[in-house]
């Protein structure tokens, strides 16, 4: 059949479909919405703030104080933000707990004012976004949209240990890259590696994972433990290959690199060599890792004390 007979049949069909149909064809109209009040407006932009904070690719210090001086706005005509100001922050101005318990807690406070409508994402499913849709009516959002409307909330039975930090590195990759198949495809080529080095293949998956649960399922990456393991996979593959992304030191000691901490002068990234690796990840791990040489030091120095000094006999 010719491709002009095809699209006119085509077309035919649907038209007679439609009106077989009828109503039972269309999509139910959404249920009205109730008029949002003072107290929802209040709460949304806050919600709004502290998901901006969390998406913040910037250190902590500076996310946490753009925060502030947002609440602190917010608070001059609320006074149950002006409360959630007081809980949240100590007098010197810095964050008492994580800004996924400080969501929490505005959540909590929200309600009890009576604040109506799901002004957090934790009032409804908390994995799943809205769906949106291309003109072709194709499940797509773009990837930076999919990112700036995640969000990450604090619940006790979190099964992972550490910080939460794939919305992090989601952010970094949106800002710095667009989407994660091209982070990958940069990290492969900077990098100088191949697909036959270790971890090279996973980092790809994990990208093409996260791309297509943002942009095409639509997941609500930053409420999902999955997420946060693949994306603590793709950071320690990242970091396997650090020294690819950064040069080595001068074997002369007294030599240095005067541009070896560009990222912190310039304030062009927030990690060394461009890697999508959570600063607040690599501190965690550093302070287990101090804990427990501590402890092993502690243990080794008991463990001679019960021997008794060398030389005595005992």
């Amino acid at each position: 059949m010719p491709a002009g007979n095809v699209e006119t049949f085509t077309r035919a069909r649907r038209d007679q479909l439609r009106i077989a149909l009828g109503d039972a064809g269309r999509a139910a109209p959404p249920p009205p919405q109730p008029e949002p009040s003072e107290a929802d407006d209040a709460w949304r932009k806050v919600a709004i703030a502290i998901g901006r904070a969390q998406r913040s690719v910037h250190p902590r210090a500076t996310a946490e104080g753009l925060l502030r001086e947002e609440l602190t706005e917010l608070g001059r005509g609320h006074s149950g933000v002006a409360a959630l100001m007081k809980e949240a922050f100590t007098d010197g101005g810095a964050l008492r707990d994580s800004l996924g318990e400080l969501m929490g807690r505005a959540q909590i406070l929200a309600r009890n004012e009576g604040a109506s409508g799901p002004l957090f994402l934790a009032d409804r499913d908390a994995r799943v976004l809205p769906v949106v849709r291309s003109a072709l009516g194709v499940r797509h959002r773009t990837f930076k949209e999919a990112v700036e409307a995640m969000s990450e909330t604090a619940y006790p039975d979190w099964p992972l240990s550490g910080p939460r930090t794939v919305l992090w590195v989601l952010a970094f990759i949106a800002e710095h890259y667009s989407t994660p198949e091209h982070r990958h495809s940069r990290f492969i080529t900077d990098g100088k590696l191949a697909y036959s080095d270790a971890g090279v293949t996973a980092h790809q998956v994990i990208m093409k994972l996260l791309y297509l649960a943002a942009v095409v399922d639509q997941v609500n990456l930053g409420e999902m433990s999955w997420a946060e393991l693949a994306g603590r996979h793709a950071q320690m593959v990242e970091l396997k290959y650090k020294s690819k992304f950064i040069p080595a030191p001068p074997k002369n000691p007294q030599m240095t690199d005067p541009f070896d901490d560009t990222h912190l002068y310039l304030g062009v990234s927030a990690t060394r060599g461009m890697l999508a690796v959570c600063p607040e990840l690599e501190r965690w791990v550093g302070k287990q890792l101090s804990d427990e040489y501590m402890v092993i030091k502690e243990r080794r120095k008991a463990l001679e004390a019960l021997r008794g000094p060398k030389g005595s006999g005992t």
